[in-house]
């Protein structure tokens, strides 16, 4: 038996939503958010019985309901003692994240289709609808590709982020996640980062995480942290193998999104040399995607992250 949510609301507007999708996808939309908040959970039912389980990423679930069409949802207990979990405002992120790549680039990313939170007996749920990419995940897929395939997937890489680098910063931050508020961080063990005025605020940030160990690092990291490019980009912040789709030897989408926002240009480097898995194979492409220019800025930030690990375990 199904009830129909209650207090149904979607952080992007329908306009905005509805901007990039086909006119049956504008009808779609023009709907009452409670009614579809209500299909959408009977799909999400629906769908267990008929494709395979959903895949885990971290908190977040992913199925398929319909040939190209996926769910990413999170629930959450209505008496969590936290405040927000990083799962609600990560979806949030990917959401607008989808849209703004969609708006600004031609960059290959799953269509966003809808983005509701709605609540249930059980919890809240975050709901991200958005279109299937084709192919398959890069760590899948290296091992049987030819040194010519991997080198174009680095190519067709290296020329999605220098797009998506250009998307213009619109929120009160520099550094911020896509959605204007902090952001999530795997570099960082998981640890939100909250927004900061600039690429300065941020490396002060790093001077601080590594307070306790300065004595020792600071000869070592102070001259890295002290020359930085002053510029935030728009990252993807976790380009590894498995968000890489390719088919046919070419890249064919970039997937889970919900670590984007403006971070300083060597950002993405140094997430994915740390958060791959370090197969050869992978680490030929980056290099082909990625310039080695930030190795230094890589290398101090991950003593620093070293640092904090190193804090924990004392």
């Amino acid at each position: 038996m199904f009830s129909i949510p209650r207090d149904a609301e979607s952080p992007i507007s329908t306009r905005r939503l509805s901007e990039h999708l086909p006119l049956l996808g504008k009808i779609w939309l023009a709907l009452p958010l409670r009614f579809r908040a209500f299909a959408y959970s009977f799909a999400w039912n629906i769908a267990s019985t008929i494709f395979p389980a959903a895949t885990e990423l971290g908190c977040h679930h992913v199925r398929r309901v319909w040939p190209g069409i996926v769910f990413k949802r999170s629930v959450w207990p209505k008496d969590l003692p936290l405040a927000e979990p990083v799962s609600s405002f990560t979806q949030r992120t990917e959401a607008e994240a989808l849209w703004l790549v969609r708006h600004y680039t031609a960059v290959p990313c799953p269509t966003l289709f809808d983005y509701v939170i709605y609540p249930l007996p059980r919890g809240n749920v975050s709901l991200i609808i958005m279109s299937e990419m084709p192919g398959t995940i890069f760590r899948e897929a290296a091992e049987t590709m030819t040194d010519a395939q991997v080198n174009q997937v680095g190519e067709d890489l290296r020329t999605a982020l220098e797009a998506i680098r250009r998307i213009p910063n619109t929120t009160d931050f520099g550094i911020c996640s896509a959605s204007g508020e902090r952001i999530r961080a795997p570099y960082f063990y998981d640890s939100p980062i909250e927004p900061l005025k600039d690429v300065a605020a941020f490396q002060a940030h790093l001077r601080k995480q590594a307070s306790r160990f300065w004595p020792v690092m600071g000869t070592t990291l102070e001259p890295i942290l002290s020359n930085f490019d002053p510029n935030a980009v728009f990252t993807h912040g976790d380009v590894t193998d498995h968000n890489i789709m390719v088919h046919q030897g070419r890249l064919s989408g970039l997937i889970d999104w919900g670590t984007a926002g403006w971070m300083p240009v060597y950002w993405e480097y140094a997430c994915s040399v740390n958060l791959g898995n370090g197969s050869l194979v992978f680490m030929r492409m980056l290099k082909v995607a990625m310039p080695i220019q930030y190795e230094m800025q890589w290398r101090a930030v991950t003593l620093d992250i070293h640092g904090k690990f190193l804090e924990h375990r004392l």
